[in-house]
């Protein structure tokens, strides 16, 4: 009974956990067929080389910001 019990107090954490993952490995697929389409444009590794970088940096600058923001504002307005 108690393991039951336990059981489904995991399926809904489950559940979220193979949705991020799930979006996790669609957003790689959609950056590698970006990366394809940007060398098939230009031909150039620097090109490519540039998306990886301006993905890290934009990453690094919004995680900067983005964790005082969302303790200072109202999580309701701020979900709408």
């Amino acid at each position: 009974m108690n393991l039951k019990k336990n059981l489904e107090s995991w399926r809904y954490p489950s559940i979220l956990l193979f949705s991020i993952g799930v979006s996790s490995v669609g957003s790689w697929i959609y950056f590698i067929a970006l990366n394809l389409i940007v060398l098939k444009l230009t031909e150039s590794a620097l090109a490519v080389s540039g998306l990886y970088i301006i993905r890290a940096l934009s990453t690094l600058f919004t995680n900067i910001w983005s964790g005082s923001l969302i303790d200072r504002l109202n999580k309701k307005y701020l979900m709408m």
